[in-house]
């Protein structure tokens, strides 16, 4: 027997190392109590460790009021601090994402096994989300299947030794592995649990596509890729950034506002004497193309299924974190429900525009990250009302909102393919001549000697 499992108690019988690395290792052991096999974490004392450990602990804790299955969340059974090591006891799993798509050497995944993966992994923010947790870590190494052979591609989270709760998070705080890497994190920009969203939404590329979006040695690249496949930053965004000035040169109009343009590689280069280099496995020169170019014409079965997939990617990957997609609205999308096929006939999705006048709006869901009281209303949702038996196209679905409405395919070149607003507003009368310069005077000019009034900058 190991000595160092060993010490936990008799209980537990040593069988082999599953891995190994800077933290320490993961051995299997036979528990004689329950006559199972588990996974023991085992970590090694550092200084740095110590506070690692009990931290990972304390949120084990809070996920205590979670079920593991229910929540796809790994279970562990127990865990222990001792003077040299600290040890903690899960379920055993089969093996990661990660070593899955190298065995298939990186070759997307059955869109099938996509949404089975993305369901769970939803699931699982979810119900971080419903006990105020960030998990800040979201990669392929910490996604582990289940047991493949048996229950294929379904997956549980693991490693929470980097969860934030959502009142320790700090503006300027770095988290998140960089390929990873959220464009708000990316500038210092305050952050909650949307940051999740947007690793998922790469994760999703990642299976889908066989290729990493973001593939950047540093967050300048990482940035720079996002910028060239998903348009601009929003100006809010970078205007709020702790880090911005690193990335961007700023620019005073004559309204005195400061512009903000994104600095070359070259200027980076040599303000930091840091290399920028292309990785990128594809060429396009947005993520509307690329994911055009990997749907299969012909099937419409398949072509409205991998449509509905890129259209779900899109709405994780948007740069506006009140934008994006909460985990509750991925398990209600029509990839994760199916609703786009209705008796065989294939249906399209309605897709966002990226264009900020098209999404602005002014209903609830754009206050998704704003609202206590609309975040408190949205996770008091059962976790298990959004599992397998929770996800029908009912009526009275918690889940029933815009975003998972569905328009049926129209023939090419109908009068039906075109989109038709809801409701034409009345075109305001438009100010010209002296007056609109009197007002354009009034607004830039003369506001810095006026009282702000309530509501305004």
């Amino acid at each position: 027997m190991d000595t160092e499992v060993g010490s936990i108690s008799d209980n537990y019988e040593t069988l082999n190392v599953l891995g190994e690395g800077g933290y320490g290792k993961v051995v299997g052991c036979y528990k004689r109590d329950t006559k199972e096999v588990v996974a023991v974490k085992v970590l090694k004392k550092t200084s740095f460790s110590e506070h690692y450990d009990r931290r990972e602990m304390f949120i084990l804790e809070m996920l205590r009021c979670l079920d593991p299955d229910e929540s796809r969340i790994v279970k562990c059974f127990e865990w222990y601090h001792g003077k040299e090591t600290a040890y903690m006891v899960f379920e055993m799993l089969d093996i990661s994402i990660h070593r899955l798509m190298s065995q298939r050497k990186w070759a997307p995944l059955p869109l099938d096994g996509i949404r089975t993966i993305i369901k769970d992994l939803a699931t699982a923010l979810a119900a971080l989300r419903s006990v105020g947790l960030i998990h800040t870590d979201l990669k392929l190494d910490n996604i582990m299947l289940v047991d493949h052979e048996k229950q294929p591609f379904r997956v549980k989270l693991i490693d929470f030794g980097l969860a934030l709760q959502k009142s320790e998070t700090w503006l300027g705080q770095v988290v998140q592995p960089l390929l990873h890497r959220s464009p708000e994190v990316i500038l210092g920009h305050p952050f909650s649990e949307a940051i999740d969203v947007w690793a998922l939404g790469t994760i999703m590329a990642k299976l889908s596509l066989g290729c990493s979006l973001f593939p950047g040695v540093h967050e300048y690249d990482v940035l720079r890729y996002i910028t060239d496949l998903l348009g601009e930053v929003p100006k809010k965004l970078v205007k709020a950034g702790r880090r911005t000035k690193l990335y961007y040169q700023g620019r005073a109009n004559f309204f005195m506002n400061t512009e903000w343009t994104m600095k070359t590689p070259e200027q980076f280069s040599k303000e930091t004497s840091q290399r920028t280099e292309e990785h990128r496995a594809y060429q396009a020169p947005s993520l509307k193309e690329l994911t055009a170019m990997n749907i299969l014409r012909g099937n419409k079965e398949e072509e409205a299924d991998r449509s509905a997939c890129f259209d779900l990617m899109d709405k994780m990957l948007q740069m506006d974190p009140k934008e994006r997609i909460t985990p509750n609205k991925i398990l209600a999308h029509p990839f994760i429900t199916g609703s786009y096929v209705n008796n065989g006939c294939p249906q399209a999705v309605e897709k966002k525009s990226h264009h900020p006048r098209v999404e602005k709006s002014n209903s609830p869901k754009d206050e998704e990250y704003n609202s206590p009281k609309d975040e408190d209303a949205r996770d008091s949702e059962s976790v298990s009302d959004s599992t397998d038996s929770g996800l029908s196209s009912n009526k009275d679905s918690p889940f029933e909102d815009l975003d998972s409405v569905i328009i049926p395919l129209a023939p090419q070149n109908s009068p039906e393919s075109f989109h038709t607003p809801a409701a034409i507003e009345p075109k305001k009368r438009e100010k010209r001549g002296i007056r609109r310069f009197l007002s354009t005077l009034k607004r830039n000019v003369f506001c810095c000697f006026c009282a702000p009034k309530n509501g305004d900058e």
